[in-house]
């Protein structure tokens, strides 16, 4: 839903003037998708020496990568079936890493976070087997789902 509601405002005012800045455009997208997949392994890193404010810092950069990755591909007309690999399976590395860093800072806490790592798989399975079996209308690589499962 987040997508969905806030994606549009989000890319007009953030994301499209940064891809005007000349550093950016000299980047590759896959470097972007680098940095989000680093900047996110960070997080488990700061969480587990309870470094929570750093840990807040990493995953806001790695979502803006995240963000600018697939914007930059399409921007530079480089969007590709491996660039929307990399950037999924940087996803779920960094979504894995978060979980493990919350354990880490809190084990009292294990039983939540493999709620919510269950909830993570449920909704990432039925997102991707909803975007199989639909027909892309969008920008995006593949078929992005509204509502509920969407990411």
């Amino acid at each position: 839903m987040i997508d969905t509601k806030w994606r549009k405002p989000f890319q007009t005012l953030v994301i499209n003037p940064l891809l005007q800045c000349p550093a950016l455009a000299r980047c590759s997208p896959l470097f972007l998708t680098l940095i989000s997949f680093l900047s996110g392994l960070s997080i488990l890193i700061c969480l587990n020496a309870h470094a929570t404010f750093i840990a807040l810092a990493f995953l806001v950069l790695s979502g803006l990568c995240d963000v600018l990755d697939g914007s930059l591909a399409r921007a530079q007309e480089q969007a590709s079936p491996l660039g929307a690999a990399c950037d999924i399976t940087s996803d779920r590395f960094v979504e894995f890493a978060i979980l493990l860093g919350l354990y880490l800072y809190d084990p009292t806490r294990a039983l939540y976070i493999i709620l919510m790592l269950g909830a993570t798989l449920l909704c990432v399975t039925t997102f991707l087997v909803v975007g199989v079996f639909s027909e892309n209308d969008s920008e995006k690589s593949f078929h992005y789902s509204t509502g509920l499962i969407e990411r």
